[in-house]
C-alpha cells in the first residue's frame, strides 16, 4: 500500500526547531518535512493552503499544491469540500495527516472530513494524524500522533447506532478490537471479561437482527448478569472508557425483555422493534405473541411447534367462520393482514391510499391494541 502525506501550510513566519518523532530529531521550520523524511518512501505529498500561504518555503520540496479558500464563511467550507474531494487520490493508500500548520477553523473541518473519508474510501488507511507541539521556550518540539481521536469518533458512531436503532454490532466490534489490541501488547495486566462481553454483545445483536425472540430474552438475562459483575465494570472503566457512559443504557435494554411470562417478553420485543425503526419485525413478533399467550393460557409449551400450529389453525377458523369473533380473533386478523402486506413488500397496484407512513402508524396502533386486549384476557 502506497503512502501519501497530507499537510497544511499557513502564512505564519515559521521558526526552525528540532522536531522529535519517536527517538529521532529533525531540524526544520515545517513539521511535515521531518514527517516526510521519517516515513519515506512517501509517494505523494499534498500540501493544502491558501493564496497567502508561505508557498515559497517549498521551492525545493516536491509536493502537489492544493489551494483552498480562507474559511471565512460557510460557503468557503463547502468549496474546500469540493476542492479536496476532486484533488486527493486516496484509493488503496496509507494516509498520514499533519495538522501542525493548520489555520483558523480548518482543524475542525479536517477532523470531520477525515471521518467522512473513512466511509467513502474504505480502501484508505488513516495511520497517523500528527501535530507538532511547538513552544518558544523549548528546544525540542515533539510531534504527537492524534490518530486516537478517530477512535473516539468510531465510538460516537457505535453509540449513535445503539441509541437510535438499537444496533449492538458496532459496539461489539469496538470492544473486541480494543481487547485484541491489549492482548497483543507485552503487558502483565490484561482484561479477562472484556472478550466474553464482546461475544455476548455480538450474540445479542445477531438474535435481535434475526428476530430470534425466544433466545433474545435468555441472552438479555445473561447480559444483565454479566454487566453486574464487578470485574467487568472495572475492565470497562479501565480499557473502554467511552462505553462506561452507555452501561446504564445497555442495562435498560437487556432488562426490558426479562418479563414474568413469555408472551409479555415477546410483546416487549415487538415494542422494541417498533421503537427502533423495524416495523416489519415488530409485526412478525406481534403475531407470534398471540400464539405464545394462548399456549401459556392452556398450559402447554409455548415453543412447541405443533401447539402453536394448532392455535394458529383455531384462530384462522374462528376468523373465517365466527359471526361474532372475540376481540383476540379480530386482533389476529388485523395483525395477519398487516404482516402479509409487509411480507409482500406492499406489492399491489398503485394506490393513493397506500402510504409507508400510514403503514407504520398502523403497526403502532396494533402494538397498543395487542397490549390492551391480551392484558384483559382471563
Amino acid at each position: 500500500m502506497k503512502k501519501i502525506l497530507i499537510a497544511f501550510l499557513g502564512n505564519t513566519v515559521y521558526q526552525e526547531t528540532a522536531y522529535q518523532i519517536e527517538d529521532k530529531l529533525y531540524k526544520s521550520q515545517l513539521a511535515f518535512i521531518p514527517i516526510y523524511k521519517h516515513f519515506s518512501p512517501v509517494e505523494t505529498v499534498y500540501v493544502i493552503g491558501t493564496k497567502e500561504s508561505r508557498w515559497e518555503m517549498l521551492r525545493d520540496f516536491s509536493h502537489k499544491r492544493i489551494e483552498i479558500p480562507y474559511g471565512r464563511s460557510e460557503s468557503d467550507f463547502w468549496k474546500m469540500f469540493d476542492i479536496l474531494t476532486n484533488n486527493l487520490e486516496l484509493k488503496n493508500t496509507d494516509v498520514i495527516f499533519d495538522i501542525t500548520h493548520c489555520f483558523r477553523a480548518i482543524p475542525i473541518f479536517t477532523a470531520i472530513y477525515i471521518r467522512l473519508l473513512r466511509y467513502i474510501e474504505p480502501t484508505a488507511h488513516f495511520s497517523h494524524i500528527f501535530y507538532g507541539s511547538f513552544e518558544k521556550e523549548q528546544n525540542i518540539t515533539p510531534i504527537v500522533d492524534l490518530v486516537s481521536t478517530l477512535d473516539l469518533l468510531d465510538w460516537i458512531d457505535a453509540t449513535t447506532s445503539f441509541i437510535k436503532y438499537g444496533e449492538l454490532e458496532e459496539l461489539s466490534m469496538k470492544i473486541k478490537e480494543t481487547n485484541d489490541k491489549i492482548w497483543k501488547r507485552n503487558i502483565i495486566e490484561k482484561p479477562i471479561k472484556l472478550g466474553e462481553f464482546s461475544r455476548s454483545l455480538e450474540r445479542l445483536s445477531n438474535l435481535s437482527r434475526l428476530t430470534y425472540v425466544p433466545l433474545l430474552s435468555e441472552a438479555s438475562k445473561e447480559m444483565s448478569e454479566l454487566l453486574n459483575r464487578a470485574e467487568l465494570r472495572d475492565e470497562i472503566q479501565r480499557y473502554v472508557k467511552p462505553f462506561s457512559l452507555l452501561s446504564d443504557n445497555l442495562v435498560g435494554y437487556t432488562s426490558r425483555f426479562v418479563r414474568p411470562s413469555f408472551w409479555e417478553s415477546h410483546l416487549e420485543a415487538a415494542k422494541w422493534y417498533l421503537e427502533n425503526k423495524r416495523p416489519t419485525q415488530s409485526l412478525l413478533v406481534l403475531r407470534e405473541t398471540i400464539l405464545t399467550l394462548l399456549c401459556e393460557k392452556d398450559g402447554c409449551d409455548p415453543y412447541d411447534l405443533k401447539s402453536r400450529e394448532m392455535r394458529e389453525k383455531e384462530l384462522n377458523e374462528q376468523r373465517r367462520f365466527s359471526k361474532k369473533p372475540k376481540p383476540i380473533v379480530k386482533l389476529w386478523g388485523k395483525i395477519t393482514d398487516a404482516r402479509n402486506r409487509a411480507g409482500h413488500a406492499l406489492m399491489k397496484r398503485i394506490d393513493k391510499e397506500l402510504s409507508a407512513y400510514k403503514a407504520i402508524r398502523e403497526v403502532a396502533k396494533l402494538v397498543e391494541e395487542t397490549e390492551i386486549i391480551l392484558s384483559k384476557l382471563p
